[in-house]
């Protein structure tokens, strides 16, 4: 909650702070646990986002899956931020 009300504060107007939801690259749904993304809320209702400014995973047990998996999923997908908060 700290975490979604910092971002929420840092980004602003004009972007939705997403808790835990897919983002839409290629054939795959990354579920990361936070994700800033432009637009509002009511932009997502049909579809999930294609793309982030910053997507953030916790991890808890998933540390290796998420620096090198996850990381290049989302390089690949041009998300020009990433953050991994062990």
């Amino acid at each position: 909650l700290v975490l979604m009300d910092a971002l929420r504060e840092a980004f602003g107007a004009g972007y939705h702070v997403r808790p835990a939801g897919p983002l839409r690259i290629d054939d795959s749904r990354p579920e990361p646990d936070a994700a800033v993304v432009p637009g509002s809320a009511r932009d997502y209702i049909g579809e999930h986002p294609a793309t982030a400014l910053l997507a953030v995973e916790i991890s808890e047990t998933s540390l290796q899956y998420d620096m090198t998996t996850k990381a290049e999923l989302y390089a690949t997908a041009g998300i020009p931020e990433y953050w991994v908060l062990d």
